[in-house]
């Protein structure tokens, strides 16, 4: 929390409102803006007719601008029972919102007017949720194996890979698996559990229905030493190839430190790439599927040249999830948290570093808007979603969000930000130590579509009124 945000909350809680109006004038625009709404809720006026109205103006102009000064305005909270939140996407041409709990509900939701569309059945036991890159199929990790969904026609779900666990004595264990999915837009599908069993599959082009769909691979990646920790896949665009990786987890599990390039449909083994000693948490594959990006959990990012493994580069980010570190819709960015809790935003494939801002340590997930333009971090020990402008990683200031902070974020085609935190169970209140439920929320921030002239406008209302501090 920074100096801003407790003055202003300490005095908010204390209703003082004349010290909340001295202290408007040199605070953040943010944090300024925070406290005119709270004044202008109050039934308090300052003294003096030039301070009425410059305070008047002020609170009008603060009302206008919505949540940040990114132009976004005040945020909706998506009204259901999410219980403890499992999976959340969003659809990557349709303003459309996918989010499955613990309770087995699968629920898609209408980012336009915040409302619920429909349920989808088949969602038991279920993990991640991803949408494929034409729209057509949303893809759920479920016990049983891969559930998908048509999104046009028949929702009738349909399985993948019956046989994604073994046996009764580990059915608890893997429960939710396969544990990584990823998709092409021609309707390739590869999947894998924590086992080392990959599959590839053909949907029918129509998919209607889902019907059939065509099992054209299933091998046990064996080279990986068995791997026991939480796969991760990528493919190229033109699903000639596809990378497959894991994370080590916990001291037991044997130690991956490969991640391995094959060829599709044969799957062929064509490269090995060297890893840190824990594994990969997140691959990815650029647009023009040249490189691959592999999130190392120790700290390092690895650029390799496909097809041949050669790699490219290496830079410094801290991962703690597989959100930790993303990359621009085109291919030609990277963001992270790097060193000494700052935010890095650096070229591809080169690591060039091309802006930097101050951060916070608790970042653990990003998100960034469609057209490369934002980015958004946030994490669960945050009360606050923080942005930035890209490429110069300028600060673009904050939504606040309350605790526990977001695990999910992502941005919809049209620039809503959408942000889910898991919740617990339960969690304990000190000093009884009694426990009570926290549960799942999900929230979204519409964009304003004039929002950064507004917020400009208030910046220099501010600026009137206290010679420039703003």
């Amino acid at each position: 929390m920074t100096a801003d945000s407790a003055s202003t909350r300490e005095l908010i809680g204390n209703c003082d409102w004349a010290g909340l109006w001295g202290l408007v004038q040199y605070v953040s625009v943010d944090r300024a803006a925070e406290a005119l709404r709270v004044l202008g809720a109050q039934d308090w006026r300052p003294s003096g007719t030039q301070q009425r109205e410059a305070f008047t103006r002020l609170v009008a102009a603060a009302r206008d601008c919505g949540a940040s000064s990114s132009g976004f305005g005040d945020p909706v909270t998506l009204d259901g029972e999410f219980g403890f939140l499992r999976g959340l996407a969003t659809h990557p041409q349709q303003e459309l919102l996918f989010a499955g709990n613990f309770a087995d509900t699968l629920r898609m939701w209408d980012l336009c007017t915040g409302e619920p569309v429909a349920d989808l059945a088949g969602y038991r036991y279920g993990g991640a949720l991803s949408v494929t890159p034409d729209g057509s199929t949303l893809i759920g990790h479920v016990r049983a194996g891969t559930c998908l969904w048509p999104l046009a026609g028949s929702r009738r779900p349909k399985f993948v890979g019956m046989d994604a666990y073994y046996g009764e004595s580990v059915r608890d264990e893997v429960e939710g698996w396969p544990a990584a999915v990823c998709s092409t837009a021609d309707g390739t599908l590869i999947s894998a559990n924590r086992q080392g069993r990959i599959q590839v599959a053909r949907l029918d082009p129509d998919r209607s229905d889902l019907s059939p769909v065509e099992l054209l691979l299933t091998k046990r990646l064996v080279w990986i030493e068995q791997i026991y920790g939480r796969p991760s896949l990528a493919v190229t665009p033109d699903a000639t190839m596809f990378a497959a990786g894991s994370v080590r987890e916990s001291t037991p599990s044997p130690v991956p430190r490969r991640v391995g390039l094959f060829a599709l449909p044969s799957g062929q083994k064509l490269a090995t790439l060297r890893t840190g000693w824990r594994g990969v948490r997140a691959l990815h594959v650029s647009p023009d599927g040249d490189h691959l990006v592999g999130v190392g959990a120790d700290a390092r990012t690895r650029i390799w040249r496909l097809p041949s493994g050669e790699r490219v580069s290496s830079m410094r980010y801290v991962a703690r999830r597989e959100t930790s570190v993303v990359l621009s819709p085109d291919g030609r960015l990277i963001a992270g948290v790097g060193r000494f809790g700052r935010v890095e935003v650096r070229k591809l494939p080169d690591g060039e570093l091309l802006g930097w801002a101050r951060g916070n340590r608790a970042l653990e997930v990003f998100a960034m808007s469609d057209d490369g333009r934002l980015l958004a971090g946030s994490g669960p020990r945050m009360d606050r979603i923080l942005l930035w402008h890209l490429p110069s990683a300028e600060p673009a200031g904050s939504l606040s969000c309350g605790r526990p902070g977001p695990q999910y974020l992502g941005f919809s085609p049209a620039g809503v930000l959408v942000a889910g935190t898991t919740g617990n169970h339960a969690r304990p209140i000190p000093p009884s130590r009694q426990w009570r439920p926290v549960h799942s929320r999900v929230l979204m921030w519409p964009p304003l579509r004039d929002g950064e002239k507004r917020w400009e406008r208030l910046r220099e209302a501010l600026n009137s009124l206290s010679g420039g501090a703003h």
